[in-house]
């Protein structure tokens, strides 16, 4: 059922992750791609769970963080564009979480 989701040539919400090569796009796409071919899978309400590792950096946080939050905002601006691109973005709904920052006292460095 879900192969020729992905083997799709027609599919509309692929290429608005063109030249996104990383962690976040790939599984947003993937996400995007089932959203897209809820017809035929057949489910009428789905979660899905995508995940962003790497912002553990200590001393290397400010170059680190800013190459992560851009990759970020584009994967979930392709997200939302390709979401309202088949109809669906009042339909869908995202949100970030983090876990870090577990204490009120900020780590030695």
């Amino acid at each position: 059922v879900i192969k020729p989701i992905f083997d799709s040539t027609t599919s509309v919400v692929k290429p608005f992750f063109d030249g996104m090569n990383n962690m976040i796009a790939s599984q947003l796409r993937t996400i995007a791609q089932m959203v897209e071919g809820r017809g035929q899978i057949g489910l009428k309400r789905q979660v899905f769970f995508a995940q962003h590792l790497g912002y553990d950096t200590h001393a290397q946080q400010p170059g680190v963080h800013a190459q992560l939050l851009a990759e970020l905002a584009a994967a979930m601006k392709a997200f939302v564009d390709a979401m309202a691109a088949i109809g669906m973005g009042d339909k869908v709904t995202t949100f970030t979480i983090s876990d870090f920052g577990r204490t009120f006292k900020p780590a030695a460095s």
